[in-house]
């Protein structure tokens, strides 16, 4: 498998200073570019500054729920890809989650939540089944190749 560098970034916004979080976003995502990553994960469900880094022509990952999805969507229609990642069964995610070490209260807090979030999948616009990390990889990678050459992503593009 072929290295994969992914900038993994907390980038909580500073509150009530819209410039200063936007120039802490963006010096982060760049800051990661710097560092050789070809994609930019951010862990929060808002953060500013995304329609800049589309206009830097910057991959920007969310790892969040439907509800934040939503919002996205809602915001950039155009822009956002929506990628379901999932379990093969719950039963897999049980597995894994007590596997990790997590309590029985957090193990059934998680479920209730996988329940909830699964309830929701067809709203994405893919389904990645994480049964094989590398599959998966190799999923996510093609998404987002593709997503790339949407013919309505591409400018300056002359008659042939």
């Amino acid at each position: 498998m072929e290295n994969v560098r992914i900038a993994a970034v907390q980038a909580a916004p500073v509150y009530l200073d819209l410039e200063k979080s936007l120039q802490r976003a963006a010096d982060l995502t760049a800051e990661g570019a710097g560092r050789g990553a070809r994609l930019v994960a951010f862990g929060e469900t808002w953060l500013p500054g995304y329609p800049m880094w589309l206009d830097a022509c910057r991959d920007v990952l969310f790892d969040i729920d439907w509800q934040g999805f939503r919002q996205l969507r809602e915001a950039l229609p155009r822009d956002v890809v929506g990628v379901f990642l999932r379990t093969p069964t719950l039963a897999d995610l049980r597995r894994r989650l007590i596997t990790r070490g997590d309590d029985e209260e957090t193990v059934e807090r998680r479920m209730a939540e996988a329940r909830s979030e699964l309830d929701h999948q067809q709203e994405f616009d893919f389904i990645v089944e994480n049964s094989d990390f590398d599959a998966a990889l190799a999923d996510l990678r093609a998404i987002l190749r593709a997503s790339r050459l949407a013919a309505y992503r591409q400018t300056g593009i002359e008659p042939a």
